[in-house]
């Protein structure tokens, strides 16, 4: 993904980044797995499969706990553009204009995160319990 700061607040960098996870959730699985431990928070899943979302995309870059850098700031500004835009674009493609072995990726939705060790067992608890950040 590409992404741009200020360094220093004067020089504009321009750089690139690789997520360090990409994890595919079924999302019929899932919420069959969640279900009865977080009703709750299945409502907004439910929502998701209206839309015809079949699988949930969780794109996670890892950072240290102390890592504040403008450059972290602008890595995560950069993946929340990008995979906004993305589930932007998939909304509006209509899945039979492609060849049939592009049309199951049409349904996805993808959610990115920065993710740090003192957030693990929050992240996974809202991971187990339903409780994923879904932008629509």
């Amino acid at each position: 993904l590409d992404y741009e700061y200020w360094k220093g607040g004067k020089d504009r960098t321009r750089r690139s980044f690789n997520p360090d996870f990409f994890i595919k959730l079924n999302l019929d699985n899932y919420i069959m797995k969640i279900n009865g431990q977080a009703a709750k928070n299945v409502n907004r899943l439910f929502e998701l499969q209206d839309k015809g979302i079949k699988e949930v995309i969780l794109v996670v870059e890892i950072k240290s706990d102390d890592d504040q850098e403008e450059v972290t700031r602008a890595k995560e500004k950069a993946g929340k553009e990008h995979f906004a835009a993305v589930n932007k674009r998939l909304e509006s493609i209509n899945s039979f204009d492609l060849p049939e072995e592009y049309r199951n990726s049409t349904s996805q939705y993808y959610i990115f995160g920065l993710l740090r060790p003192d957030s693990y067992n929050i992240w996974f608890e809202n991971l187990k319990t339903g409780r994923l950040k879904v932008n629509f």
